[in-house]
């Protein structure tokens, strides 16, 4: 599918290396302008995360990976996979942007529900539960 829509790629081979090779060489040098006192990794999780899902988010969609993965919950753990490791790949260019999490937002967010769905379902069982909260069957 990838080479279906773009045919060039093999057309024009030698061409698509050597862009490729510079936009590799960019993404690893740096760009003009940026904090290099701050490591990458920092800089998407202290202030590009928090800034784009807020803490709460982000906060729920790491429990629900660490709840997932000690229950063993398929599910979880292969929605955690690709911004796992996505984060672990661009957490190593020197290059940085907000924009380069727009592919994981998504997949935090879902994360994110599901703790919330989980901690609701875990207070519908409980005894004394308010009454405004709706009781869940499991």
């Amino acid at each position: 599918m990838f080479l279906a829509v773009n045919p060039y790629i093999v057309l024009h081979s030698g061409q698509f290396l050597v862009d490729f090779s510079y936009e590799q060489r960019h993404m690893a040098g740096g760009h003009l302008g940026l904090d290099t006192a701050e490591s990458t990794p920092a800089f998407y999780l202290l202030h590009a995360l928090p800034f784009g899902l807020g803490w709460p988010m982000i906060v729920a969609a790491v429990a629900a990976i660490a709840i997932g993965t000690a229950r063993r919950d398929r599910r979880i753990v292969v929605s955690a996979l690709f911004p796992v490791a996505f984060l672990l790949v661009i957490g190593t260019w020197e290059m940085r942007a907000e924009r380069y999490l727009l592919p994981v937002v998504p997949f935090l967010t879902v994360l994110g529900g599901a703790a919330a769905s989980c901690a609701i379902e875990a207070l519908g069982r409980r005894p004394g539960t308010p009454a405004w909260l709706p009781r869940f069957s499991v």
